[in-house]
């Protein structure tokens, strides 16, 4: 067992401002509503009787406005800027490597209306802090001279300079072997967290199929487990 077994060794490895655009959205609305018939788009929506699972759908449809998706994009780009910022200065300090390629990310759309849609949120990053390049065909080849024998099947496209990508397994691997060898980290691989010992407001310790680990203090970090072992304690994640 070692780092990266999860979510970070399927990542799509993108360092990725420039696409901060909220998913909730008017059109993300029509994309949910069709997930419940056809099930080869992207988003897969299958019903069934889950009273969290209809609690999270109302919550998600109720950000499918403008208003929201403003809102919310604003706040996913300054987290997006933010990480960038954290990764950038955690390999400097470190000396960690993980493929990391910083020449940016060129985003592509094949028809004029979704072009037109793209160029629409991605102005709306600009105004908020992201640079970006709105760029036509020859200036996208020029990019990225791969795309030349697909350029007349291109509408346009938009290019993010400051955007990077690197291999997320490799970073994470990487920086747990510098945690253990520099920090005095100690991981606990193969172990399956059972639950929290709580005593009043306060975390004692966190109960493993390998016995009790205290400490002094405890962070949830799992992923898309977090919600369902933090709903036994009380915790609305």
């Amino acid at each position: 067992p070692m780092a990266a077994r999860g979510t970070s060794q399927s990542n799509a490895g993108l360092v990725s401002p420039g696409d901060a655009t909220a998913w909730a959205s008017p059109a993300a609305l029509k994309t949910f509503l069709r997930a419940l018939y056809n099930h080869d788009l992207g988003i897969k929506v299958r019903l069934r009787f889950d009273p969290y699972f209809f609690a999270w759908s109302l919550r998600f449809l109720r950000q499918c406005t403008r208003a929201r998706l403003r809102a919310n994009t604003d706040i996913k780009l300054r987290l997006a800027l933010y990480s960038r910022d954290c990764i950038n200065a955690i390999s400097a300090a470190t000396g960690i490597h993980y493929d990391e390629r910083k020449k940016g990310i060129l985003y592509f759309f094949r028809s004029q209306q979704s072009l037109d849609t793209g160029t629409d949120n991605y102005r709306y990053l600009a105004e908020h802090g992201l640079p970006i390049e709105i760029v036509g065909r020859d200036r996208l080849v020029e990019l990225e001279p791969g795309l030349a024998g697909a350029k007349d099947k291109i509408a346009g496209g938009v290019y993010s300079p400051i955007d990077q990508t690197g291999d997320s397994s490799q970073f994470t691997q990487n920086l747990a072997a510098y945690a253990a060898q520099k920090l005095g980290v100690q991981f606990l691989y193969g172990t399956t967290v059972e639950g929290l010992d709580i005593e009043g407001d306060r975390v004692r310790a966190v109960m493993t199929s390998a016995g009790p680990v205290a400490g002094d203090a405890v962070v949830i970090s799992m992923g898309p487990e977090s919600g369902l072992l933090g709903r036994r304690y009380g915790l609305d994640l």
